[in-house]
């Protein structure tokens, strides 16, 4: 099956007409066996697909939808058909707009790596003071950053806790304990990708050449 002219034609206009798109940004992928035409955006999984009965009625499938991140249609006319491919471009610029924070999050922590030497024996008492002392200048630092006061409080609470559990602790669990923590944290108390960004270079300073790289 194919689009008439004129209906690729009404499609470029469209994106042409779209802020932040241009029709250069898209390609056209026909198969006639399949009875599919699909306008794919370039560089990304996100398409816009025309799928065609025997008797030559169409009906839809696209990413990203508005609620799902694939929806459907049942048989439509044209003008609903252009209705809908309106509707995907803007669903389309919310997705590739949208900050991502947990892939952000993720290349952020695998730049975090304990170095090589830690072991999992229980801190000595010297040990725990520098680790104390490290707590603290990390708490004291956090003025440093922009957070709500309810996020200051909380982290500082959990720094509290992990300063404790450091006492019963192997280094290397308390390591892993420590990360795992602040990741949740930052998480539940929604703090901005900035501010996140900003924290992890305040703990790798703190911690640099002590239990991380």
């Amino acid at each position: 099956m194919k689009l008439l002219t004129s209906q690729k034609d009404e499609i470029y206009a469209l994106i042409n007409e779209f802020d932040g798109f241009h029709p250069t940004q898209f390609q056209i992928n026909e198969f006639p066996a399949n009875r599919t035409i699909t306008f794919g955006f370039k560089n990304s999984i996100y398409f816009f697909q025309f799928n065609y009965s025997k008797e030559g009625d169409v009906y839809l499938k696209y990413s990203p939808g508005f609620e799902k991140y694939e929806e459907s249609t049942g048989y439509l006319s044209w003008g609903e058909i252009v209705l809908r491919f309106d509707d995907w471009l803007v669903n389309l610029k919310r997705e590739i707009t949208t900050p991502d924070y947990w892939g952000n999050l993720k290349k952020q922590i695998s730049g975090i790596t304990f170095i090589n030497q830690i072991d999992n024996e229980k801190f000595t008492f010297s040990e725990y003071e520098d680790l104390e002392g490290r707590l603290e200048s990390l708490k004291s630092h956090l003025n440093t950053i922009p957070l709500l006061k309810e996020q200051h409080t909380e982290i500082i609470n959990h720094l509290d806790k992990l300063s404790q559990q450091a006492k019963d602790l192997g280094k290397f669990d308390w390591g892993n304990l420590f990360i795992g923590t602040m990741i949740a944290v930052f998480i539940q108390l929604a703090v901005s990708q900035e501010n996140i960004s900003a924290l992890w270079e305040l703990i790798k300073s703190t911690f640099s050449n002590y239990f991380l790289e």
